[in-house]
């Protein structure tokens, strides 16, 4: 999917003063399995990919409890909205629907912004198709132009919660989390089982640094729907950019990839996370697993993010072999 990378230069500048010394190496092979605690933008803001990681130097062994500064992070998009049930006027038209949602649940996005297309001229009052033509728009990192779809969608549906939410998600991927939260915020008034929403709130919370109210809402998402991947994925990112609590972040990062497990971002990020707790071959393997899974269809900026951190260790821990990481069950 799409995604978004940053790499923070304080944090640079910590890791390569530790990578300098020699205590990286030994850590690599006395690291302990268990982490105590430790440790887009993918879509930075949220949703959408913009650029590539290039780390260049291995996050250190994290200590007895705090994670490191902001890791780089590998950013899968949440999985697309389900298609909720159409009416439009045609049984062409609804086949093309569904097959569009369908092609973005492959994660073949510019094929589903040409079937939606369509789909707006056939019948360009058809709320729901600009709606998920905004979606793959956003999935494809064309923000601006998903904004106009998603403004289109709620002119013709304004009492309808998800296309609040899927704007506020855009909005968030473009930095405005103030705009981003009134919207996310509507779309609760309008339909409090919009995950994503919440998951927006939270988000602008923890952006304000108010933590404590982050998390509730974060495990509201989570207890809304225990089956959806992604809310486990965003909980996952908060424990370990935020809270630096590398306990929960695995536990996490593990129920995303056990309810979801094609989703290439979210070994990346599992990888990351990994690196920082000093179990390198463990990492190794999740960004080989995200590359095997980025193949088809291609996803280049999956494929780059996670073979500079295979590279990166690679160049700091010769030998290491990739060894996958024990299954775990995910927490509620």
């Amino acid at each position: 999917m799409p995604s978004v990378f940053s790499m923070k230069s304080t944090y640079l500048s910590i890791v390569a003063i530790v990578f300098a010394s020699a205590a990286v190496a030994t850590a690599c092979t006395t690291a302990d399995p268990t982490p105590a605690a430790t440790a887009t933008r993918e879509p930075t803001p949220t949703v959408a990919p913009t650029s590539t990681p290039s780390p260049t130097a291995m996050p250190p062994k994290p200590t007895a409890t705090p994670l490191p500064t902001p890791v780089p992070t590998a950013t899968p998009i949440p999985s697309p909205t389900p298609a909720p049930t159409p009416v439009p006027e045609t049984t062409e038209t609804i086949s093309m629907y569904v097959q569009a949602h369908r092609l973005m649940n492959r994660e073949e996005f510019s094929e589903a912004v040409r079937r939606f297309t369509t789909i707006v001229r056939i019948e360009p009052e058809f709320a729901r198709a600009w709606d998920g033509r905004g979606q793959a728009k956003m999935y494809k990192g064309d923000l601006e132009e998903a904004m106009i779809d998603f403004d289109r969608a709620i002119s013709l549906r304004p009492r309808v919660g998800q296309l609040y939410g899927n704007r506020a998600q855009a909005r968030y991927a473009l930095g405005d989390s103030r705009g981003a939260e009134r919207d996310a915020r509507r779309a609760v008034e309008l339909d409090d089982e919009l995950i994503e929403a919440h998951i927006v709130i939270a988000r602008a919370y923890a952006e304000r640094g108010n933590f404590d109210a982050a998390l509730p809402k974060f495990n509201h998402a989570v207890e809304l729907d225990p089956t959806i991947a992604t809310s486990y994925w965003r909980r996952g990112r908060f424990y370990r950019d935020d809270l630096r609590d590398g306990t929960n972040a695995l536990s996490d990062f593990n129920a995303a990839i056990r309810i979801d497990p094609v989703r290439g971002g979210y070994y990346i990020d599992r990888g990351i996370l990994l690196i920082s707790l000093g179990m390198y071959g463990e990492a190794k393997w999740d960004m080989e697993e995200a590359i095997s899974l980025a193949q088809d269809p291609k996803l280049p900026n999956i494929i780059e993010a996670a073979q500079s951190w295979i590279d990166l260790i690679d160049d700091n821990i010769p030998g290491t072999e990739p060894v996958q990481l024990g299954s775990q069950e995910p927490s509620n």
